[in-house]
C-alpha cells in the first residue's frame, strides 16, 4: 500500500494501527513471553492449540497478575512480545510472594536438590534463553523457576518449636 497525501486526507480520522492493521498484528509463537498492554497479563506460549481462535496452552500471569499454569487460554491480537526485564520483574515479584527470602530451604525447580536460599549481591537473575529464574549468591546458584515449574519451599521450624508441637524431646 502506498502512503500518499490523498490517502492521509481521505483517512484523517483513522489511526495508523487501523489503516495498516496487518503490520501491527502480533502472531503468537511457541516459546515466547507476551504482554497484554492494558492489564497485568504476561504469559509464555507452550503450544498453539488453534491459530484461528488464538487459543494457546500457556503459563504465566492472568489479567489480574495471578499465576496460572498450563490452562488453555484465548488471547486477543493486541498482545505484544514481552521484554526480558518485564519477565524478570514479574518472576522476581512472584518468587517473593511465594516466600523466597533469606534462609528459606527449597527443592530446586530442575533437579529437586535441597538448597538454602541466600540472597547474595545479585539476589535473583532471569536467564531468558533457559527461561529460568535463579537464586544468585556468592556461594551457589539454585533454580527458583524453570519453564513454568516453581521450586518447592520446604517448611522448617526451630528445635524448640518442633519439640513443643510434637510433645517430645529431640536429642
Amino acid at each position: 500500500m502506498n502512503l500518499s497525501k490523498d490517502f492521509i486526507l481521505q483517512n484523517e480520522n483513522m489511526t495508523l494501527k487501523e489503516a495498516f492493521s496487518d503490520l501491527f498484528e502480533t502472531k503468537l509463537e511457541v516459546g515466547r513471553w507476551y504482554k497484554r498492554p492494558h492489564n497485568k497479563a504476561l504469559f509464555f506460549v507452550k503450544e498453539i492449540i488453534s491459530e484461528t481462535t488464538e487459543q494457546v496452552s500457556c503459563f504465566g500471569f492472568d489479567v489480574c497478575g495471578d499465576w496460572m499454569n498450563g490452562e488453555p487460554k484465548t488471547f486477543p491480537d493486541n498482545d505484544r512480545p514481552a521484554t526480558d526485564s518485564e519477565v524478570e520483574a514479574a518472576l522476581i515479584n512472584e518468587a517473593k510472594k511465594r516466600g523466597f527470602k533469606e534462609g528459606v530451604y527449597f527443592k530446586t525447580a530442575y533437579s529437586g536438590s535441597l538448597r538454602t536460599f541466600e540472597i547474595g549481591e545479585s539476589g535473583f537473575k532471569y536467564i531468558s534463553h533457559f527461561n529460568n529464574l535463579q537464586q544468585v549468591s556468592d556461594l551457589e546458584q539454585g533454580l527458583i523457576f524453570d519453564n513454568g515449574v516453581w521450586a518447592e519451599i520446604i517448611p522448617t521450624m526451630k528445635k524448640q518449636e518442633a519439640e513443643e508441637k510434637l510433645g517430645v524431646k529431640i536429642i
